[in-house]
């Protein structure tokens, strides 16, 4: 693999602006139960839309001691929250994204009434890096967002009506490590661990969300799957657990904006949710899917679940275009690429069973039962092309994981394409 000085001129003046977005002074306050942090580094350059509904209902709190009990008021709460996530990647390293926000708020039940309330929620911004992509397939991806209220509790506290968040800036920054899981679910399958940092403001407590999920992610269509565990741990800093005034404000607050419910001012709010997200990507960029946050435990939070579905519109499918659709002069990628210099020889050819351009994996149909083993390079070619070549990283009766070194043109890997194994 090549380093050239305008690659890397560009990575630093990327690891600049991700560095000033870090820097930015927070001020913050909430939890991340309802719209979680997600790793928004994608696998290639252009736009993706996510159009989302999550609805989440409650009636009852994990305390501060970590029990479960009902609200005070008797009543049930609900959110509906409609989400359009963006994402835009300016490399295949540098990504913006955001997510505008609208959220419906109501209640059944219980012995106080409020009114419903509906607009704009927290908005979001934010950027994400990816620092280091190995051979191996592990990824190290840097990651900052902002979360920005659209709305006055001010306002509908004057109006006795629910509230549609905290009134806060948050400011979260950290990574997510990725590591292969081909022996799992294959080539298109990892682990996901995030870790996180959350500066929170007006005397609430700091907090650290956390994230461990599997995921299987493919490059060519096919069944979509997240499953793991998200957490937030409070560092317990929160001025309500020593002031007794502060401590009143925020559970007459929580009364009036969600009746009693830790959706709001939940005093160092930590807990722990399964998370499971099922899906189906079509080949032509577009997926499907619906996903459920489950509180198992915790303190200071809410308990119920949530419950969101949505599609994915990816307007530059990592998968890229079929070569015979293709324009001359025309590329269907943002690879870097090298020349390849020199006559090659190969004695055994194989065919390319899928990609995932995330992980940089090419799975072949070719094991150790065709004399295939780790550390072996193959060519990989589309028609009489040499687009890239890579090394056996894993090797299967009938098939081989291969890691891409190298691009020699700009062009997607695609499933179909030949792989031919070089001479020593």
């Amino acid at each position: 693999m090549k380093t050239q000085g305008s690659v890397l001129g560009r990575r630093i003046t990327n690891f600049m602006i991700l560095l000033g977005f870090f820097l930015i002074p927070p001020r913050a306050f909430g939890h991340l139960l309802l719209q979680p942090r997600e790793n928004r580094t994608g696998s290639h350059a252009g736009l993706l839309l996510e159009p989302r509904i999550g609805l989440f209902s409650t009636t009852s709190n994990f305390s501060e001691d970590g029990t479960l009990n009902g609200l005070s008021t008797g009543a049930k709460v609900t959110r509906t929250l409609f989400d359009l996530n963006l994402s835009y990647g300016l490399s295949d390293h540098l990504f913006l994204f955001g997510r505008a926000s609208l959220i419906s708020t109501g209640q059944s039940g219980g012995t106080v009434g409020r009114g419903s309330g509906f607009g704009l929620g927290d908005q979001l911004i934010g950027m994400a890096w990816r620092l280091l992509s190995t051979e191996g397939g592990t990824g190290v991806n840097l990651q900052a967002e902002a979360r920005i209220p659209g709305y006055s509790n001010a306002s509908a506290k004057a109006a006795n009506r629910l509230y549609l968040g905290d009134g806060s800036v948050d400011l979260i920054a950290g990574a997510f490590i990725e590591f292969p899981a081909a022996f799992i679910g294959g080539s298109d399958s990892y682990f996901e661990l995030g870790g996180a940092y959350t500066q929170r403001g007006a005397g609430f407590s700091s907090a650290i969300p956390l994230s461990l999920l599997f995921r299987r992610d493919p490059a060519y269509g096919g069944m979509m799957l997240d499953a793991g565990f998200r957490a937030q741990l409070s560092l317990n800093s929160d001025v309500a657990t020593q002031n007794i005034a502060q401590r009143i404000n925020a559970i007459s607050d929580r009364e009036q904006g969600a009746l009693g419910s830790d959706l709001i001012n939940g005093i160092n709010p930590s807990w722990l949710a399964a998370h499971l997200r099922v899906g189906y990507k079509s080949s032509n960029g577009r997926s499907y899917f619906i996903s459920g946050e489950l509180p198992v435990a915790g303190s200071a939070v809410p308990s119920g679940i949530l419950v969101s579905g949505g599609i994915t519109l990816d307007f530059n499918p990592q998968g890229g275009v079929d070569p015979s659709h293709e324009k001359q002069g025309e590329s269907s990628s943002r690879k870097p690429r090298t020349p390849l210099r020199g006559f090659q020889s190969y004695d055994l050819e194989a065919k390319v069973l899928s990609y995932n351009d995330q992980l940089y994996f090419v799975k072949i149909d070719h094991g150790s039962s065709d004399s295939v083993e780790k550390g072996q390079l193959f060519d990989i070619f589309s028609g009489k092309e040499v687009i890239a070549r890579a090394k056996v990283s894993q090797v299967r009766g009938e098939e081989a994981i291969l890691t891409v070194l190298e691009y020699f043109q700009d062009q997607w890997i695609e499933a179909g394409f030949v792989a031919r194994r070089l001479l020593k």
